[in-house]
């Protein structure tokens, strides 16, 4: 959602810029677990590190308070002096032919939210989105969720060990952003999405192969690990810098109602979807022959 909304607003010289680099504190996070991971998970077990995660959610009482609408939405409701509010907090300008575009596009797409998405004018890049982001997320998910296990366990290293490379290797998630939302102004959303997504293809087949061998030296899972962070990563983000808001209208966003609805929630699920099955999938594949999860170790005080 946060996306969503930055994609409204956004001016369309810097949208894709500032897309890429809001998704990199997914990235910032995601360190902050691996760290969390090594200092506190071996020490008081993952359920600690659980409860230490869950305590972002109360920025949720923040952002209901303070986090403006989307003026788009508030013009398309007619209440226009909320919409000037909000839009003036980003320092944005509106004047309502924006948004008179949107209504004529919207008149001859046809429909609104899921509708909109799956008609003629959207349907082929709705179907390349939800398939590039199950691939994404499956591949994301698959590798970094379990990485831990499987170095632990399988490859030999040690719960210790393994979370030093799994932080090591998380490391590369903020170059490969920052790369990418240099490009993406430069080369253009899709050449740049193109190129991470055939470097992410590369380096996971070598981190399969090479990385986590069996003869594998650290250097080389390290190597290996960081280039499937790096370019996946900074997938992740070219994808998210879609093109301008001329081509994901408020209205394919939400319902009638006002409330996020088909679009959202539709990209929401594929990207859930995959990274569900991700996690829970090889407890019935079996990425080792242990059935504990992907952060335990043998130790009863891990688990």
């Amino acid at each position: 959602m946060a996306s969503t909304l930055v994609a409204e607003v956004a001016p369309a010289k810097k949208c894709g810029r500032m897309l890429v680099l809001l998704e990199s504190f997914w990235a910032y996070g995601w360190i902050l677990a691996a760290v969390i991971g090594y200092l506190v998970i071996l020490e008081y077990g993952w359920r600690v590190a659980f409860l230490i995660g869950a305590l972002p959610a109360l920025y949720a009482l923040v952002l209901r308070r303070r986090l403006p609408e989307s003026p788009r939405y508030l013009l398309r409701k007619g209440r226009h002096y909320e919409a000037r509010k909000a839009a003036a907090t980003p320092g944005i300008e509106y004047d309502g032919t924006d948004e008179a575009r949107h209504d004529a596009s919207s008149a001859s797409g046809g429909g609104t939210g899921l509708g909109l998405l799956w008609s003629a004018p959207y349907a082929r890049r709705t179907a390349v989105l939800w398939v590039l982001w199950f691939g994404m997320v499956f591949s994301y998910y698959g590798i970094f969720t379990w990485l831990p296990q499987i170095l632990a366990t399988s490859a030999g290293y040690g719960l210790v060990r393994s979370f030093e490379f799994v932080l090591l290797i998380t490391l590369a998630q903020i170059p490969g952003y920052f790369s990418a939302a240099y490009l993406v102004e430069r080369w253009g959303r899709k050449a740049t999405l193109v190129t991470y997504l055939l470097g992410s293809a590369a380096a996971a087949l070598a981190f399969g192969l090479r990385g986590l061998g069996a003869d594998a030296s650290g250097a080389e899972l390290v190597l290996w690990g960081s280039l499937v962070s790096f370019f996946n990563l900074g997938a992740w983000g070219c994808s998210t810098a879609t093109p301008p808001n001329s081509t994901r209208p408020t209205h394919a966003a939400r319902g009638r109602d006002g409330r996020r609805a088909s679009g959202a929630s539709a990209a929401s699920w594929v990207r859930t979807s995959s990274a569900s099955y991700s996690t829970v999938g090889p407890w019935g594949l079996g990425p080792s022959s242990s059935s504990s999860p992907p952060f335990c170790s043998s130790s009863p005080s891990t688990c």
